[in-house]
C-alpha cells in the first residue's frame, strides 16, 4: 500500500506533493473517493485505479478528472475559503461547485486562450 510521488505544485505559494496510490491505501479504502486533499500535509492523493476494469485511456481520462477536482479543492482551502464559508454551509468547499471546475476547467482554459485573456 505504498504511495508514489508523482508531482510537486505550488498551491498559491503552498507546495503540494501529488502522490499516486493503491486503492487499498489507507486514505483511500472505504472512502468511496478515488482522490483526496490534506490540506494539512498538503497532499494530494490519487487512486492508480489498479483494480479498475476500464481501458488504460479511460483510467487516464477519469484520473485527470479527479486530480483536477483535488487541485480546485486545494486552492480554495489554500484562498482561506476552507474555513470562512462556513456560516453558508462550507459553500467553497461543496463538491458540485468543486465538480463544474474541475469537468468545465479544460473548456474554459480553451476558451480563454482564443479570446486572448491569458
Amino acid at each position: 500500500m505504498e504511495s508514489k510521488t508523482i508531482a510537486l505544485v505550488k498551491v498559491l505559494g503552498t507546495e503540494y506533493e501529488i502522490l499516486s496510490a493503491d486503492p487499498e491505501h489507507k486514505d483511500l479504502h472505504g472512502s468511496g473517493h478515488d482522490g483526496v486533499c490534506d490540506y494539512l500535509t498538503h497532499r494530494i492523493l490519487i487512486s492508480n485505479l489498479s483494480d479498475w476494469d476500464e481501458t488504460e485511456d479511460r483510467k487516464a481520462e477519469y484520473t485527470k478528472q479527479t486530480l483536477r477536482h483535488e487541485i480546485i479543492h486545494a486552492f480554495l482551502f489554500e484562498s482561506g475559503l476552507g474555513y470562512n464559508s462556513e456560516k453558508s454551509e462550507h459553500w467553497a468547499m461543496n463538491e458540485e461547485m468543486t465538480d463544474f471546475f474541475a469537468l468545465q476547467f479544460p473548456k474554459i482554459i480553451n476558451t480563454m486562450k482564443k479570446a486572448g485573456a491569458l
